[in-house]
């Protein structure tokens, strides 16, 4: 008995100090890894539903680390030991390498695992979607607002931290409009592309840093940019146009010229391969406003733009997510 409780002593030791540095490792961790994964998770290490499992973890550690130690010492025959004639057998031997070989699996294991989430969520923050979607405040625009888009977004460019401001049908991680009629200059008849439809006004690729492979972007002081057409690099290569710039494409009725091509960026979740998308200007379908932030005081600037936004829809409650 003097053994076992020896040996299950000397398991709760090593075990509680382990307890208190992992404690002490996840407070100093903790803001660190909330800014990693973007929560707010707290240390409370005094609520019961925490503190109870995490005791009672330590009390199972300790009880497996010292019952075999103590289980087996506490067997043998001490008088035989002291002469050194006892002797553990075979399964006792092998069974000691199997418990080694197992710990060090977990602990490969963990590690491993450890590693692989860290650069699941590093990739994950740094991945280029193709967009620049920080500081950039999104709220939907009822049939009031689209009727006012010019004058709510030129009040709104007056705000103070507001960089840029673009209206759009959906939100831009999720295109859920699309088309396959749409004819362009050398089409292939027998050839249908399913196209993503996003309805914009002059400001969106300045809005989100959208790059341009080639041309340029809407502008307000051409007027024939009403009826032009923005395309993917995903378009381009399944259109198979070369020198798309300036060449016709009609979008059903719609008709207009080929005036940019941007380079490819991810409006679905992006495990899925990029689509054919085409860009276009259409004020009756400004479903959703984007605006884009200056970094820092950023409630200042959303009490501001909810100012302008009760001014020009009072009835409406304003609702955002960034």
């Amino acid at each position: 008995m003097q053994l076992i409780f020896h040996f299950f002593s000397e398991s709760l030791l090593y075990a509680t100090a382990a307890f208190v540095i992992s404690l002490f490792i996840a407070w100093i961790a903790l803001p660190s890894f909330n800014e990693l994964v973007g929560k707010t998770l707290t240390f409370n290490i005094l609520s019961p539903t925490v503190a109870l499992p995490l005791l009672g973890s330590v009390i199972f550690c300790a009880l497996m680390g010292g019952a075999y130690p103590a289980l087996l010492l506490s067997s043998l025959n001490a008088a035989l030991v002291l002469k050194g004639q006892a002797k553990l057998g075979r399964s006792t031997l092998y069974l000691r390498r199997a418990l080694v070989v197992i710990q060090f699996i977990l602990s490969i294991s963990f590690l491993t695992g450890t590693f692989i989430v860290y650069q699941q969520l590093n990739f994950i923050q740094s991945r280029d979607l193709g967009f620049n979607k920080e500081n950039v405040l999104i709220f939907s625009s009822n049939r009031k607002l689209r009727q006012q888009y010019p004058e709510f977004k030129a009040e709104i460019l007056g705000v103070k931290g507001v960089k840029g401001v673009t209206a759009t049908n959906s939100n831009l991680s999720y295109s859920d409009q699309s088309t396959s009629s749409v004819t362009w200059e050398g089409k292939d008849p027998d050839k249908d592309i399913l196209f993503h439809e996003l309805m914009t006004d002059h400001d969106f690729v300045s809005t989100y840093s959208i790059s341009l492979a080639e041309g340029r972007d809407f502008s307000e002081e051409i007027s024939s940019d009403s009826s032009a057409v923005l395309l993917n690099e995903a378009a381009i290569a399944q259109m198979n146009l070369v020198e798309p710039l300036n060449k016709r494409i009609d979008i059903g009725e719609r008709k207009g010229t080929i005036i940019g091509i941007m380079k490819d960026f991810n409006f679905k979740p992006a495990q899925k391969q990029i689509e054919p998308m085409i860009v276009f200007i259409d004020p009756s379908n400004f479903y959703e406003i984007s605006v884009k932030l200056s970094p820092g005081n950023i409630i200042n600037q959303v009490k501001d733009i909810e100012s302008v936004y009760k001014k020009f829809n009072p009835d409406r409650p304003f609702e955002y997510s960034f």
